[in-house]
């Protein structure tokens, strides 16, 4: 027995196999830009782990405010895509419904545009541009700020940057919020001005046996951020 679908309910499926085609392939190239790039020293090496899979920032002294790896924020952007085109279709699908017709072929083209469109813009976010970035140059700490629009995918929109020079900054530390359960212990690298606490960056999913070690190499990191914000000509 053949299973009938009208154009909705194919279009639907459509768009679930188009996202899990895509899942796997993203899967793939996340691995792959694992390995793109100079090779790392042992200090940008425990760097990576506050930078999350961003392949432009690797070997960079700059951390990310995500949790969200690689992958995650690739699987975000076909969910976004997916569920954007499927918004769509339904919303061309009510008038077709009502007026006994199938949709109409501009009503198939903007929501395959969308899909593509919102989906490329999201692949893109996931690899270049982190909501949050701290970058550590000599004499000072800038971070950029995005508004989010799904997860960890922003908006379309310029990002809200902050530089604070060194003599502002007292000094970078790091804290760990010790775990409740088998893995969910969280670190966090601090810059402390005279006037408050901004967090940088954030590391999740810390196993039990693992704090003290992970705690260190997280200190390790704030001193070597410190190190690097304070080289160099003071920017007043």
């Amino acid at each position: 027995m053949r299973l009938k679908l009208n154009d909705n309910e194919r279009g639907a499926f459509h768009y679930l196999a188009l996202g899990v085609a895509v899942t796997v392939a993203i899967r793939l190239l996340a691995w792959v830009f694992s390995f793109i790039g100079p090779a790392l020293t042992g200090d940008q090496r425990l760097l990576a782990g506050f930078q999350q899979g961003y392949p432009f920032l690797r070997g960079e002294m700059a951390v990310v405010g995500t949790t969200a790896g690689l992958t995650e924020r690739m699987m975000q952007a076909v969910v976004l895509a997916v569920s954007v085109a499927l918004v769509s279709a339904f919303v061309q699908a009510i008038p077709a419904w009502r007026e006994r017709r199938p949709p109409t072929p501009t009503g198939t083209l903007i929501t395959r545009v969308l899909l593509v469109s919102v989906l490329a813009w999201g692949v893109f976010t996931a690899l270049f541009l982190p909501l949050r970035l701290t970058e550590v140059l000599p004499g000072q700490l800038v971070l950029t700020i995005r508004p989010a629009a799904f997860g960890d995918i922003p908006w379309p929109v310029p990002g809200n940057k902050a530089t604070l020079s060194s003599s502002q900054v007292l000094h970078v530390e790091a804290i760990r919020q010790a775990a409740t359960g088998t893995c969910n212990g969280e670190e966090r690298l601090l810059a402390v001005t005279s006037k408050d606490t901004l967090e940088l960056s954030v590391r999740a999913g810390i196993c039990t046996e693992k704090e003290l070690q992970e705690l260190r190499d997280a200190s390790a990191i704030a001193a070597m951020l410190e190190r690097e914000l304070h080289t160099g000509i003071v920017v007043p």
